[in-house]
């Protein structure tokens, strides 16, 4: 499974090893020239697209380790209280007893 980094290193390569799209360009009339525009900045469009998308999970990770921190801690403060609570009332019976 690659990662989002390394779909974008991947996509970035392919788009850089395309070197027939300038040399359509000289080539071809200034029509074909407009259209290979578009279709370079709709390629654009789209690696701006996926990187926002990536962000969007990178900030959705950090907030659920984030929550798992949380309830994590909050397990360990609410045994740590029982624990207390606990030796508090062994004092108090022990304190009763004598």
């Amino acid at each position: 499974m690659t990662t989002i980094r390394q779909y974008f290193i991947q996509r970035l390569q392919t788009y850089k090893n395309q070197l027939y799209y300038k040399q359509i360009a000289y080539l071809r009339p200034w029509q074909n020239h407009l259209e290979l525009q578009k279709v370079e900045f709709t390629f654009v469009k789209q690696m701006q697209f996926l990187i926002l998308q990536s962000q969007v999970i990178n900030q959705q990770r950090k907030k659920s380790q984030n929550q798992q921190t949380f309830y994590k801690f909050k397990s360990l403060i609410t045994s740590h209280r029982k624990r207390l609570i606990d030796s508090f009332q062994r004092a108090e019976i022990a304190t009763n007893v004598l």
